[in-house]
């Protein structure tokens, strides 16, 4: 069951890579300053890792479960302040937001922001899906140190065979 659970949250790190990184180059402005390309290179490398953490993570390699996990990690912190936005999402996202009202925000895009913002109190939140495949992707960890439990438990230990030790007593002496 939490196999299925997995493959979404690969699938969707995937389609929230590729998303993100057509938004990064979309982004890239027409003067090449460093200014002004860093937050879509920040972007672009962020994605990138995304498609690589999803791929493996459909592979069922480990690689892929802490990747995972450090990726769900950068996705849940939503943080506006002084009209800074500063969060990102990855694929499916619902965004519980808490200023002077609480509000939710959802959808499915990959999103990179750390702009100034039109806000100007402080909104802090986060990202409930990515807690959520954060969960499951620690439950996953569980699941398998269990299963690698059970079959080390299970396994019969094989006796080995006892040394054979003859003696050789002298022939009797007959007269």
């Amino acid at each position: 069951m939490h196999h299925n659970w997995i493959r979404l949250v690969g699938i969707s790190e995937i389609y929230g890579g590729i998303s993100g990184l057509i938004n990064a180059v979309h982004a890239i402005p027409a003067h090449f300053s460093i200014e002004a390309l860093s937050p879509s290179l920040v972007a672009a490398l962020v994605y990138s890792f995304s498609i690589i953490a999803g791929v493996w993570l459909l592979e069922v390699d480990y690689r892929g479960l802490i990747s995972s996990k450090i990726l769900q990690l950068i996705q849940i912190p939503l943080v506006t302040f002084h009209k800074i936005n500063i969060w990102i999402a990855s694929g499916i996202y619902i965004n519980l937001l808490v200023s002077p009202a609480v509000h939710f925000q959802s959808g499915v895009s990959s999103l990179w922001t750390f702009q100034p913002s039109s806000i100007p109190m402080p909104v802090y939140g986060c990202n409930l899906v990515a807690c959520l495949a954060l969960c499951i992707l620690f439950a996953a960890n569980i699941v398998e140190s269990e299963a690698d439990d059970k079959t080390e438990k299970a396994k019969v230990p094989e006796k080995k065979p006892e040394p054979v030790t003859t003696e050789i007593k002298p022939a009797p002496v007959s007269n």
